[in-house]
């Protein structure tokens, strides 16, 4: 399936929250086919949720010996990641599991591209078949080991062990809109930007530990975004309620702008590359982003967070979220001029804020200067 790209895959380590991690992959537009009754539900909703056969990519990978080694690949610190450990027990040594660990070992974009690939399927009896999103990112897919992802779910009876924590799911779900206040953030990101898009979906798993991703694809004008991150289940007690609500929203937020930031960067390309010329003042290398394009996307989509926060929130917990944002952002990312950018951006809008669109080319002047 032929996919035109905005944005490109992005690997790295990221400390975010409380000790997790975060990866994004961003790509545009893989060929869909939207129902017109489809569209009429779907247009200007969101939804939540944990299916079947992409929980059964999570399981499998929670299985795999990269699973195991890898710090932020699979969510290890919950119940629910025990209950999988032992329901699956026999089964660590299944011709699927063994296959996992020699692909991922040799290319880990096969367990992000897997992962998020499964959202195109769902099980029809035991079979496992194709969706309307077959290959969201990229070209590995279950696809090329059907035979093995079925087999592996009948053996290890995978489907009784889904039913068995649909009401978990449904808990885990629940907490996530409880939180996220998305209607919000859509409303506010569409009103600073030119970019519409019709329906979000976001995509969850209790295993994804950090390696969040987000795709856009469009049928009859509809354009749908898809995000796939981690739940919300995390140790609130040292954090004020509102203070972690903000936290997490960063978690989705800064996945949804890219749909938004990457478009109008790509206007800017020659103007970045030359803003950010010396990369390594900007970068230090500590993650995946290894040009010049990549690097800004991050700084523009985190530092726009920065402009909701100040929107949305109180100062006292606007300087509290926005305070572990840039020292994650500087610190443990290696974007070393994140707190100038940030703080020049925030000055920016508070002149302008209006047209976030509108600031590229002073923040891009003031890149220059700065280098």
């Amino acid at each position: 399936m032929k996919k035109n790209r905005l944005g490109v895959a992005v690997f790295g380590l990221l400390i975010f929250l409380f000790s997790s991690c975060q990866v994004a992959y961003f790509l545009f537009h893989p060929k869909v086919k939207f129902t017109d009754a489809y569209i009429k539900s779907q247009d200007h909703q969101f939804t939540v949720e944990t299916p079947e056969i992409f929980e059964l990519v999570n399981v499998a990978y929670a299985l795999s010996e990269n699973g195991q080694k890898h710090p932020w690949m699979v969510n290890k610190k919950k119940n629910y990641y025990n209950e999988v450990r032992n329901y699956f027990a026999a089964y660590t040594t299944h011709p699927l599991i063994l296959k996992l660990n020699k692909k991922v070992k040799k290319d880990y974009q096969y367990y992000f591209e897997e992962r998020d690939n499964a959202y195109g399927y769902e099980f029809s009896n035991d079979k496992i078949v194709t969706n309307n999103y077959k290959n969201l990112h990229g070209i590995h897919t279950i696809g090329a080991d059907l035979d093995l992802w079925e087999d592996f779910a009948k053996e290890s009876k995978y489907k009784r062990f889904y039913e068995f924590h649909k009401e978990y799911y449904q808990q885990v779900i629940a907490n996530i809109k409880k939180l996220l206040s998305l209607n919000r953030m859509w409303a506010w990101l569409e009103n600073k930007f030119s970019n519409k898009y019709n329906s979000y979906k976001i995509v969850v798993s209790p295993l994804i530990y950090g390696s969040h991703s987000t795709s856009r694809v469009m049928d009859k004008d509809f354009i749908e975004c898809i995000m796939f991150v981690s739940d919300a289940e995390r140790d609130t007690s040292r954090y004020k309620p509102e203070v972690f609500q903000g936290l997490y929203a960063r978690v989705v937020f800064t996945e949804i702008d890219h749909n938004y930031v990457n478009p109008v960067s790509e206007k800017f390309k020659k103007q970045i590359k030359t803003a950010m010329r010396d990369l390594n003042a900007w970068n230090n290398g500590k993650q995946g982003y290894d040009n010049t394009q990549m690097t800004f996307n991050e700084y523009m989509t985190w530092a726009v967070f920065s402009l909701y926060l100040k929107d949305n929130y109180l100062k006292d917990d606007f300087d509290a979220v926005n305070n572990k944002t840039v020292d994650m952002m500087v610190n443990y990312r290696g974007f070393t001029k994140f707190s100038e950018f940030d703080k020049k951006l925030l000055e920016l809008y508070e002149k302008n804020p209006e047209n976030i669109e509108g600031l590229y080319p002073e923040i891009i002047n003031w890149m220059n200067s700065r280098n």
